[in-house]
């Protein structure tokens, strides 16, 4: 018997995004398709599956991360003094599903919190974290370069600078989605 081809659905951009900022707070499928079930936003009923939703969170997972846990101990001051107060962030932002960083979450923390000491704690992770995705990926993350390149949380003129970027197309769009999942799910993306 041959095999039926899955059928993708196409949800709103807003509910695919709302799935990838759940599943970086740890939040579960169940959980998420329960929230999005309860959400106003998403009155109108095209909301995916559980089984949909945990198809998503799955492909929304990075690959496995083999370079040990991060310890402020074996940090240099300087280092643990950038990423401690991130750690503290997601550990709020994620209401303690996530308690520690990897090393190699840790030193790429490190490194935004240089460049971009303004930017807070969880933005930090999430931009980290999108990071190491797509590394771990062997894809590019220009997206990730090009927001911190144009720093548009700066001033007014650098965020137009960004957004002009944006929509002449020099530079794909920031997003915590994994690649090919805007597309599955029909929409465009990186």
């Amino acid at each position: 018997m041959p095999q039926r081809r899955k059928r993708r659905r196409n949800f709103p951009l807003e509910v695919l995004d709302e799935i990838a900022q759940l599943t970086e707070k740890g939040v579960n499928a169940a959980q998420i398709t329960r929230r999005l079930e309860l959400d106003a936003r998403f009155a109108d009923g095209r909301l995916p599956a559980e089984r949909t939703v945990q198809d998503i969170v799955r492909g929304l997972a990075a690959p496995r991360d083999e370079s040990g846990r991060w310890t402020f101990n074996e940090a240099d001051p300087d280092d643990a003094a950038l990423i401690l107060p991130v750690l503290a962030a997601v550990i709020q932002e994620t209401e303690g599903r996530r308690t520690y960083f990897t090393r190699a979450q840790a030193e790429l923390i490190g490194r935004i919190r240089r460049i971009a000491p303004e930017l807070d704690g969880f933005r930090v992770y999430r931009l980290a974290r999108l990071y190491l995705f797509f590394e771990a990926r062997g894809e590019p993350a220009r997206d990730v370069e090009a927001f911190l390149a144009f720093a548009p949380w700066r001033s007014e003129e650098q965020r137009e600078a960004y957004q002009r970027a944006l929509e002449n197309e020099w530079i794909p769009e920031i997003t915590s989605m994994a690649p090919g999942l805007w597309r599955a799910y029909g929409h465009e993306g990186p």
